[in-house]
């Protein structure tokens, strides 16, 4: 397996990969304390982002300091 494979295993995985982060957010999210909102929406809003839909797409249209990545 390489680097070029992790796309492919989202996408097959992008159901339990999105419930693992759920559980995460709901079992730790009060020793964030008054961040606590703000990171659960910058999780969420990540989760959107790359966890929905064509992974492989997500990540080949990312961009990394100005550039494609």
């Amino acid at each position: 397996m390489g680097f070029n494979d992790i796309p492919n295993l989202a996408n097959e995985h992008v159901d339990a990969i999105n419930e693992q982060i759920d559980n995460v957010q709901e079992q730790h999210g009060d020793k964030l304390g008054a961040h606590g909102d703000t990171v659960n929406r910058g999780v969420d809003a990540a989760q959107e982002k790359f966890l929905t839909g064509d992974v492989q797409e997500a990540a080949e249209n990312q961009t990394m300091g100005g550039q494609l990545a």
